[in-house]
């Protein structure tokens, strides 16, 4: 199986929201999600 990378730029609200739902079953293909955030953390702040 081949793996897909998917990089989310912006670890905030949304971008975690997002990479929650990427990986959420049934996945077609092997997913690695790279979130990728300024401040160090994660979901943190506002969108």
């Amino acid at each position: 199986m081949n793996t897909k990378t998917i990089a989310i730029i912006g670890a905030g609200f949304c971008g975690s929201t997002l990479a929650v739902h990427l990986l959420r079953p049934p996945p077609f293909t092997a997913l690695k999600i790279l979130l990728i955030s300024r401040a160090g953390s994660i979901a943190r702040g506002a969108t």
